[in-house]
């Protein structure tokens, strides 16, 4: 159980280390490590009603995430997902609740790119899965 446990956490147990080691390359203005990491998560807006839709990540970090959504979204706006998060040996189920703090408009045909910082994180149970990066 306490193996278990400890992976679930691995993501965030190493978010200061990753957060650090950022910092400390000044030509990177993240403050986190991203991993790019493709796979679809439904979001939810959790102010304005029940309204779900599908994204697709293309990266994830300590602080956050960025994913392709065909719905507009409204920068500010506050959200909830469920994703994997990397950890030490693949991928650990999350629910994750934050704000979004970037949209980048779509051209016509393509999908609107958003940012969304974490502001609450929640390791679910489950058994951590191994992860597909690009």
């Amino acid at each position: 159980m306490k193996e278990k446990s400890r992976e679930r956490c691995a993501f965030i147990a190493t978010a200061p280390r990753l957060i650090a080691r950022d910092q400390d390359n000044m030509h990177e203005s993240r403050k986190a490590q991203r991993f790019p990491i493709e796979q679809p998560v439904r979001v939810t807006l959790t102010r304005a009603g029940h309204y779900e839709f599908a994204a697709v990540t293309k990266d994830v970090s300590a602080k956050g995430v960025f994913v392709y959504v065909e719905s507009e979204i409204v920068e500010g706006s506050e959200v909830e997902l469920r994703l994997s998060l990397p950890a030490e040996s693949g991928s650990v189920p999350a629910r994750v609740r934050g704000r979004v703090i970037r949209v980048e408009k779509a051209s016509v045909g393509s999908k609107h790119g958003v940012g969304i910082a974490f502001e609450k994180v929640e390791i679910l149970p489950g058994v951590p899965q191994e992860q597909k990066t690009h």
